[in-house]
């Protein structure tokens, strides 16, 4: 569970990575798989494999995709790479499988900040990724 403290939101990995997850399975419960359909084309989403990991300035999210095409794949969704800010720019192409990154690579890294965003919230200061900790700054509260 996220914790509250001075100001500030702290999600460890794992409570990022749930949400993720939890997200990108439309808000159902984390089953082990869900399957998103779009233009033709279908991309099982291993739920129960995904990883982030937080160092400093970066996230890393990494899914477990799986297609006609490609088969079961590692895929990595490329996420901000810079420091110490946590800017939200992304490469424009996920890597990992090349079939998967140029299909769902887009989809994937908006699922994945629309997480981070809803996170966040509307009144966020700012977001940071630092050693295994998402940190959400609030503003100061003058209850």
């Amino acid at each position: 569970m996220p914790t509250e403290q001075a100001g500030r939101l702290v999600l460890d990995e794992g409570e990022l990575c749930r949400a993720v997850a939890d997200d990108l399975a439309g808000g159902t419960g984390n089953g082990p798989a869900i399957v998103w359909s779009s233009r033709g084309g279908e991309v099982v989403l291993h739920l129960d494999a995904a990883e982030v990991q937080l160092t400093p300035g970066h996230l890393r999210v990494r899914l477990e995709c799986e297609t006609a095409e490609s088969g079961r794949v590692s895929q990595e969704i490329p996420l901000p790479q810079e420091r110490p800010n946590f800017v939200a720019t992304a490469d424009l192409v996920a890597e990992g499988n090349t079939w998967v990154a140029a299909w769902w690579g887009r989809t994937l890294q908006d699922a994945v900040w629309a997480t981070v965003v809803r996170l966040a919230g509307s009144d966020a200061d700012g977001v940071a990724a630092d050693r295994g900790a998402l940190i959400v700054h609030r503003p100061e509260r003058h209850d």
